[in-house]
């Protein structure tokens, strides 16, 4: 379960909900919850209706995207 779905779910909300309260169609609210993913605009107009923030609602991948210089000389 996405962050996202376990808050909507821990506040009662309905999918349907959550979007009326995001300005957003559900079908929105319903990729964000199965991919744990969506643009800026949909996560910040998420995160505000919801009362929390992006980060606490959608996962990132904290990896870097290459290895540092020093670590691939080595």
């Amino acid at each position: 379960m996405t962050p996202l779905k376990h808050a909507r779910i821990a506040r009662g909300w309905t999918q349907e909900r959550l979007a009326r309260a995001a300005g957003l169609p559900q079908p929105t609210i319903a990729r964000a919850e199965r991919n744990g993913s969506a643009t800026t605009d949909s996560a910040l107009r998420i995160a505000r209706a919801m009362g929390s923030t992006v980060e606490a609602l959608f996962a990132f991948d904290d990896a870097p995207d290459e290895t540092p210089a020093t670590e691939a000389a080595a």
